[in-house]
């Protein structure tokens, strides 16, 4: 019954999520693809440069995006593994990411960021944050076993990498407070996800 209550939030947050996912892209992404000029940057540097509001509405565009592909990626885990582990902690990345995408998608419609460009001339490698999550995704598809094991568990410590990288320039960059500790909440708690996952690793 819990499980089944897992699913239907991850489905429900899926749903929402998207939509204003799309929403708030719909300007960036036409701009984007057809500029010529726009200088692409690595994640990191493109975070580095920006700061105050265009900072938070880049960050809570993106995180939300990487969320969506955490939430992806954990929900395939209860199917496919046979380690108690592992289906321990997607349960854990799927309650956390769960409130925090609530959290985001808040403060989105709060701070008016709907709609908003934050990526103008910044054009992200690899085609933007969303498309990198549906690889990551795809990659798991097929796969069951030890097999998904591995590549979960590298495809979700990556990510994570991820997210603490765009996180660590919120303290100096970020103009809401509230993306500051939620930048050093991610953080903390994906830092220890990845000590247990490279625990997990060195098991298999």
């Amino acid at each position: 019954m819990n499980r089944i209550l897992v699913v239907v939030v991850v489905l429900f947050v899926a749903v929402i999520g998207l939509a204003w996912w799309w929403q708030s892209n719909l300007i960036s992404n036409s701009q984007l693809s057809n500029s010529s000029s726009a200088e692409t940057l690595s994640t990191e540097d493109m975070f580095a440069s920006l700061s105050g509001e265009e900072f938070d509405k880049a960050y809570l565009m993106d995180m939300l995006a990487l969320h969506q592909g955490a939430l992806n990626m954990a929900s395939q885990a209860s199917s496919k593994t046979t380690h108690p582990e592992i289906i321990e902690l997607s349960d854990e990345i799927i309650a956390t990411q769960t409130d925090e995408i609530r959290q985001m998608l808040e403060w989105q419609k709060q701070w008016g960021h709907i709609g908003s460009d934050p990526h103008a001339g910044h054009a992200m490698e690899g085609g933007g944050m969303a498309e990198a999550m549906a690889e990551m995704t795809a990659k798991l598809y097929d796969l069951e076993g030890s097999r998904f094991d591995e590549e979960f568990l590298r495809q979700m410590i990556a990510h994570h990498k991820q997210a603490i990288e765009m996180s660590r320039h919120a303290e100096n960059n970020a103009y809401q407070k509230e993306i500051q500790q939620l930048a050093e909440s991610i953080i903390d708690t994906r830092q220890s996800e990845i000590i247990t996952m490279e625990q997990l690793l060195k098991s298999d």
